[in-house]
């Protein structure tokens, strides 16, 4: 996954999949890495900040969160990855623009701009298997952020030990709840929204 912020360097991140119940996100420099384990409700979050003698944030700090709210979707959690993102994007969508055919890493692919809740999401999949290529998501708001996800790899054999909750030796824990991050609020007052919108 990249991510493209103006003004900012890009942020590149590989993003893992274990059956339905894990999910590991890590930057290329390993100094990130965070670990989603759904069926427990509990997220890992690793950090190692760079040396700075006047901070009092620890160097190497893991954060702790139980109760994470589960955003998997109904082909997510059946372990259909590849189902999920026709799923998500189909799902409440406002335009749908045919791209036609065209190459991606020297695949030839079928590709479809989707706008909705805001964002411009571009798919380009497979035209043989179906399985995505590359997804570009627009936000609609200037400055415009960019989120490209590609080099898909799907049923790979990954070691569990990625996806292990244990915290590495010499980092400072810090524990949290799931319903007192930014993001479980963020859920928890969309949600409400769409239930007031579904009751007019």
């Amino acid at each position: 996954m990249t991510a493209k912020v103006p003004g900012q360097p890009d942020v590149v991140q590989n993003i893992m999949y274990l059956g339905a119940r894990y999910k590991r996100n890590a930057s290329l420099d390993g100094r990130f890495v965070q670990i989603t384990d759904y069926t427990q409700g509990k997220m890992l979050t690793l950090i190692v900040h760079a040396e700075d003698p006047l901070s009092d944030v620890p160097q190497k700090q893991a954060i702790q969160i139980d109760k994470v709210p589960d955003t998997r979707t109904g082909a997510r959690k059946k372990d259909q990855i590849e189902l999920d993102w026709l799923q998500n994007l189909q799902r409440g969508a406002e335009s749908v623009k045919d791209l036609g055919e065209s190459k991606v890493d020297g695949k030839t692919a079928v590709g479809f701009a989707v706008k909705k809740q805001g964002q411009t999401n571009t798919l380009f999949a497979d035209k043989e298997t179906g399985f995505p290529l590359r997804l570009e998501i627009t936000t609609d708001k200037r400055p415009s952020y960019v989120t490209i996800l590609s080099d898909f790899v799907f049923n790979s054999q990954l070691d569990e030990s990625l996806f292990s909750l244990d915290r590495p030796e010499g980092f400072v824990v810090q524990t949290m709840h799931g319903e007192d991050t930014p993001a479980a609020k963020w859920l928890k007052e969309h949600k409400s929204q769409a239930d007031s919108e579904k009751q007019e």
